[in-house]
């Protein structure tokens, strides 16, 4: 047997031990055997992750959160890798919950996920988070719920868009509730076309938990940046502070 012959022998041998670790079982699907009384309690159920991580009181923590939901009772239970269950006494509470999101706990982002049937705690991603942000820049005759939806789209899913009269002027100022990719830079703002013309339009986030004025990244801190450089002079001078409030 030549070179590659051996060789080829040996890679085949190689991948059948592989694949032995590996083994896939063609069982017939399993009908649903779950009571009525677990999944009533499953839907009440919504999983949740700090997304800084970190050590933290969990006492403490749920004192908190259960002040913030305005909530007299919730159960908290430790998964695998730093994911949280929380059980609601109601759908209701569950549902206020999470659509009055986002929550933080002494500046550690709350991402929260509602249970899903047949979905593992490890199968739930942590890396995305619905914000309210607000669109300043746009023309009076632009600012409506349908431009506001299709500008918000630029930054991810939208799930509510509205527009609002703020201030003591009553200025009108589009808001979309959008959900943000978490693992990318939040963007400062954005070129819009304008039929003719092209126009800037700054974007606020709302309720931003810890988070870098200087790259743009949820999760940290200016002064613990590791991509820009802390600059005490320019972190003090409000003007240059981009993204929200």
């Amino acid at each position: 047997m030549n070179e590659s012959g051996s060789m080829d022998s040996r890679l085949a041998v190689l991948c059948k031990k592989l694949g032995n670790l590996r083994t896939e079982v063609n069982a017939p699907p399993r009908e649903r055997v779950i009571s009525e009384e677990m999944l009533d309690e499953c839907k009440r159920i919504v999983f949740g992750k700090l997304y800084s991580g970190g050590n933290i009181n969990f006492q403490a923590f749920l004192t908190t959160m259960k002040k913030a939901w305005k909530v007299n009772s919730v159960n908290l239970a430790h998964r695998e890798s730093g994911i949280l269950s929380f059980t609601f006494d109601s759908e209701t509470d569950k549902e206020r919950v999470l659509a009055n999101s986002p929550w933080s706990f002494v500046s550690n982002l709350l991402i929260l996920q509602p249970w899903e049937s047949n979905k593992p705690a490890q199968c739930y991603k942590f890396t995305r988070c619905a914000f309210w942000v607000q669109i300043h820049g746009l023309p009076i005759e632009w600012c409506c719920e349908e431009v506001v939806s299709h500008i918000a789209q630029t930054l991810g899913c939208v799930k509510e868009a509205k527009v609002e009269k703020k201030g003591v002027t009553f200025q009108k100022v589009g808001q979309a509730r959008v959900e943000l990719d978490l693992d990318t830079p939040l963007r400062p703002g954005i070129l819009y076309n304008l039929e003719e013309e092209k126009v800037w339009l700054d974007f606020k986030y709302e309720r931003l938990p810890r988070f870098c004025y200087s790259c743009g990244r949820v999760g940290h801190f200016a002064t613990t940046c590791e991509e820009v450089p802390f600059d005490m002079a320019k972190y003090k001078d409000r003007k240059t502070h981009r993204f929200g409030h």
